[in-house]
């Protein structure tokens, strides 16, 4: 019967481990902007104007790189609670997750 059980408890604790992998959905990087902006997140190269949520990959470290298009504006991007801003004339932020 405590064989059982053990086996069991180990099959609930390795799927509740599997359950939490499967709902992660990853990491999202938020950008807020008043312009155009252009940027490599996790790899991957987006373009865009305003404001646009990016969603990222599960890395446990990621780095975004984001440039304003044009020379007035403001472009913030917050990624993980750490977050950028810049105004300057095709300012560049980076953050990462670390």
């Amino acid at each position: 019967m405590k064989k059982g059980l053990v086996v069991l408890f180990a099959s609930l604790m390795f799927f509740c481990m599997s359950c939490d992998s499967l709902l992660d959905t990853g990491n999202t990087a938020e950008v807020s902007s008043n312009t155009e902006w252009s940027g490599s997140f996790d790899g991957r190269t987006v373009s865009g104007s305003g404001n646009q949520s990016i969603e990222l990959g599960n890395d446990k470290i990621i780095c975004v790189v984001v440039q304003k298009q044009t020379n007035s504006g403001y472009l913030q991007v917050e990624l993980d609670g750490n977050k950028k801003r810049t105004t300057a004339a095709y300012g560049v932020v980076s953050v990462c997750n670390d």
